[in-house]
């Protein structure tokens, strides 16, 4: 027992060491960059003094963290010496007789459970795609080994890579429950399949937990540290740890094939074998790593027994590449973020007392929205609703919650350090596609991939490419640690700010379109198309203006006690001013915007453009809750008759394009009228993009969730 608590605080202390390290080389990136990129100046300035700041910060996090894992090693050197001088130098490993009572009489599994916090007595959720995935190919994989075939194509090795907290431990860990429910269960699978997978032999490892890789275990090689490892699990009871069974057989020979087939008696003709935590190896020894998926995918083509190796880590692209390169098909296990219903459903058949909450409280029904179905945050929320005195009645205990949750989200992630974050925001906000390698700023920047890797960001398929997903906590917790960011405090202001009225819905239009504006500048955009700015309504512009994206400080919102234009013909002073107008006007809203005409000059051959002033006028007073009311071809054309009469008549010389936002359904075909643009209850999701319409579906109830 002490041993084993001596290596769990040495895997805490490491993995500490791990994120600070990681801290250290963003804050050093991100002070690179800035120096790249400012090269030339000199004097004070708050950037680069916040800059400077965060790396020494960082730097002494983990100069801590480094003399803190020195001293738990030394403490577990101690706890070995002395569990060695309480045991036999040496005990004989199980026998197979002894291993095959283990084996026959086990319970769901013969393995360490790999997660034992909060989260794993969840109600296991929204995996069944994840078990198609892997049970088809296993289906049709069985059949090429029972006709022999051993070609490396025909044996795809199944992985699950992603970010930390996204449930990878915990789906190797329900492999030998739910996942064999599923195959008995399903309709699809073959008799044959079905008998195999229910008499399989599920075993799992890790590389992490208490028995983590280190380098000593380079010298031995990657196969013997998988034997011991797997050979640990029938010994447990003979050594106290781990490290005590490694010290005592790591020298012997041992080979995979022979260690599975001693602990596979015939009957079985399956082993599924998990395998967590291979970042471990590869952070290590990149060399061992390439080996690990050569001998694990060369054993599944050729093994006496059917072998189904699946390794899971969260170094992605390094996965992704090894798999690729040897040649065996990847077969990557998407992990989703769990549904909003499923976390609800997993709050109250975790504990009965927080079930009325879950099902009618609004504010923990907002925090478990908030979570955004990432399986780490969600544990992290019961453990701070159980950590606080319960009282639901108190909005002051549902804020200390959600502090609670944010802390630990910026503790665990480092999210007030990651470089370009913001920017990711901006592309998750805004539903933009991307590529898992593309950088999110210049060519030196972190991708998409790296932010996966450290567990902030999910990238979700989409037509052949990659859809940002953030949930809003992530997004709160970085808004709060970003106080020198122009954009984070920008955001800060429009999303989190009590003076907010989200319950109003031209309050809260006004500020969303001054909120996409600052999305588009952080992404660096100088111009877009209209349609493209207003991506996700549906719309109608045969001259589809260019229009300039303000810098963030020509952005503000802003509120008229004058109808405009009709009583106050005074434009605001720049354009980027996002104006609430005042009632009874011809339209509920505006922005002023420059639009761009380009042209080659004939004469020099050069390009040559001018600006100038046009407008968006929203219309959102179709925004009727009680459902009778529906947008129409010919209501949007009377809206767009009133709008055209109040320009010709106050604003004859400037351009326009009107804006009609609703909460209600619509029935309008795409040919709307020109120079209109048009969200009803279908575009919401589209157009106010998966992060923003979290919190719509609470605020407004625009669907039962």
């Amino acid at each position: 027992m002490e041993v084993q608590t001596a290596v769990d605080g040495v895997q805490a202390a490491r993995e500490s060491v791990q994120a600070a390290d990681n801290v250290v080389k963003r804050a050093q990136s991100d002070l690179d960059k800035w120096k790249e990129k400012n090269v030339d100046w000199t004097g004070e300035e708050k950037a680069l003094i916040s800059r400077i700041a965060a790396l020494e910060k960082a730097t002494e996090a983990l100069k801590n963290a480094r003399e803190y894992h020195l001293k738990l090693k030394e403490k577990e050197k101690e706890a070995n010496v002395r569990a060695e001088s309480q045991s036999p130098k040496k005990r004989p490993l199980a026998s197979d007789d002894e291993i095959l009572v283990m084996v026959t009489k086990r319970r769901r599994s013969i393995s360490l459970p790999l997660v034992q916090t909060a989260g794993s007595a969840f109600l296991f959720s929204d995996r069944d795609e994840s078990f198609r995935i892997l049970a088809d190919a296993l289906q049709e994989r069985y059949s090429c080994w029972q006709a022999e075939k051993q070609d490396r194509n025909l044996h795809p090795i199944p992985f699950l890579a992603d970010g930390p907290g996204s449930g990878k431990s915990r789906f190797l860990q329900e492999l030998s429950v739910s996942f064999k429910s599923y195959v008995t269960n399903s309709i699809v699978l073959s008799h044959d399949f079905k008998v195999l997978l229910s008499n399989a032999l599920f075993i799992n490892i890790t590389f992490g937990n208490g028995s983590a890789y280190t380098n000593d275990e380079v010298a031995i090689g990657i196969q013997k540290s998988l034997c011991l490892r797997i050979l640990y699990q029938f010994n447990r009871k003979l050594y106290p740890s781990f490290g005590v069974f490694y010290t005592s057989f790591k020298d012997s020979d041992w080979n995979l094939a022979v260690t599975l087939a001693s602990i596979s008696p015939s009957e079985f003709g399956c082993i599924v074998l998990g395998i967590d935590e291979v970042n471990q190896v590869h952070d290590i020894d990149k060399e061992q790593f390439k080996q690990l998926f050569r001998i694990v995918g060369g054993l599944s083509c050729s093994f006496s027994l059917f072998f189904v190796p699946i390794l899971a880590g969260t170094v992605i692209g390094p996965m992704q590449s090894v798999v690729t390169k040897s040649t065996h098909p990847p077969l990557h296990i998407p992990l989703p973020l769990l549904s909003f219903k499923s976390c609800v459903t997993i709050i109250i058949a975790r504990d009965e007392h927080y079930a009325t909450a879950a099902r009618e409280n609004k504010y923990l029904r907002q925090l478990i929205s908030d979570v955004g179905g990432h399986c780490r945050s969600l544990e992290l929320l019961y453990q701070a609703l159980i950590s606080n005195t319960y009282n639901p009645n108190l909005k002051s205990f549902w804020d200390d919650v959600a502090t609670n949750v944010r802390m630990n989200i910026i503790s665990r992630y480092g999210i007030g350090n990651i470089p370009d974050f913001g920017k990711a925001i901006a592309y998750a906000f805004l539903s933009i596609l991307v590529d898992d390698n593309q950088p999110l700023s210049g060519l030196n920047s972190g991708s998409f991939v790296s932010l996966e890797e450290i567990g902030v960001i999910k990238l979700v398929p989409r037509n052949g490419r990659k859809i940002v997903r953030i949930p809003f906590m992530f997004v709160w917790s970085y808004l709060q640690t970003n106080h020198y960011d122009s954009f984070a405090k920008f955001w800060n202001e429009i999303l989190l700010s009590k003076v907010l009225q989200w319950q109003e819905w031209e309050d809260f239009n006004i500020n969303y379109i001054a909120f996409r504006l600052s999305l588009f500048s952080c992404l660096g955009y100088k111009s877009i198309q209209l349609s493209k700015f207003l991506s996700g309504a549906t719309h109608n512009f045969s001259n589809d203006p260019v229009i300039a994206i303000p810098n963030i400080e020509n952005i503000e919102v802003s509120r008229r006690s004058e109808r405009y234009p009709e009583t106050s013909k005074n434009p605001p002073v720049s354009s980027g001013n996002c104006v609430l107008n005042a009632g009874g006007s011809s339209f509920d809203g505006f922005v002023y915007l420059d639009e761009e005409f380009l042209w080659l000059n004939e004469l020099t051959g050069l390009q040559s453009s001018r600006k100038t002033k046009f407008l968006l006028a929203l219309q959102m007073k179709l925004s009727y809750s009680n459902g009778g009311q529906e947008i129409s071809n010919e209501s949007i054309a009377a809206e767009y008759k009133k709008v055209r009469l109040c320009m010709d008549t106050y604003l004859p010389n400037i351009s326009f394009a009107l804006l009609v936002l609703g909460r209600c359904k619509g029935k309008f075909d795409s040919k709307i009228r020109e120079n209109c643009a048009v969200v009803s209850k279908a575009e919401q999701k589209e157009f106010y993009g998966e992060a923003y319409y979290q919190r719509l579906n609470f605020v407004f109830g625009f669907e039962e969730v």
